[in-house]
């Protein structure tokens, strides 16, 4: 896919893979809608991406959890582009401890972002990625592939978006759209609280490899497409 002309609607895009997808988007040409809860981040991102100086960069605060959001982003990004061609399902938020310490409100909070979220946007998306038979593309998780102890509620909410990209995956092909799962292990970012490691530690990923991934999936062109796409962190992926 050549990102010129083409218009992406990320959704928690002011750091991590988001972000790093959002700045490859813009150096190649692209145009980025982008959106995360806070304001003034979404603003310290859309200048960074506009100093890019290659694709239009806009953006607004949007808690995904929150339908009514969702749909005046969507509706937003409508009328600054007149168009959506990616939508990148991203916003997400990690929690990790004992079952015991996962209370109905972190379980709620969970299960609103990391599944519902993706389920609103992609929604009202719907259609205008018909009309310009476009990408979903829903990052997940190798947790939603194998959990570990201490993930009940973030296991579960990834595990939910894999059971959900497969079954759009036939439903939204019928509709001219096509879907990119992708589930990265641990990318080496602040999610859920972690602390950036050096680029030499080769037990987790860089954002760019998850945003690499996506753009490779797009160049794909109909009907060879990666619909899933698992990536391991080097370390691991010996043992």
């Amino acid at each position: 896919m050549a990102l010129q002309g083409k218009v992406f609607l990320i959704t928690g895009a002011t750091r991590g893979i988001g972000f790093t997808l959002a700045e490859e988007v813009v150096r190649l040409r692209g145009t980025v809608c982008i959106c995360c809860r806070h304001q003034d981040h979404v603003d310290q991102a859309v200048e960074h991406l506009q100093a890019i100086g290659a694709g239009p960069a806009w953006g607004m605060a949007c808690d995904t959890s929150h339908p009514e959001q969702v749909e005046c982003l969507i509706r937003q990004a409508i009328s600054h582009f007149g168009r959506l061609d990616v939508v990148v399902n991203n916003a997400a938020i990690g929690f990790n401890a004992p079952f015991a310490e996962t209370t109905p409100d972190i379980w709620d909070q969970m299960i609103a972002t990391n599944l519902s979220g993706y389920y609103y946007t992609a929604w009202y998306a719907l259609e205008h990625l018909r009309h310009s038979r476009g990408t979903l593309v829903n990052i997940g998780s190798l947790s939603g592939k194998s959990a570990s102890m201490g993930e009940s509620a973030y296991a579960a909410s990834k595990f939910a978006i894999t059971g959900l990209s497969e079954a759009l995956l036939e439903d939204l092909a019928r509709q001219g759209i096509r879907l990119v799962h992708v589930m990265p292990g641990t990318v080496n970012t602040t999610f859920g609280g972690n602390a950036i490691q050096p680029r030499e530690d080769q037990s987790r990923l860089q954002p760019e490899h998850v945003a690499r991934a996506v753009l490779s999936a797009l160049a794909e062109p109909h009907p060879a497409l990666e619909t899933r796409i698992e990536i391991q962190p080097l370390a691991r992926a010996g043992r």
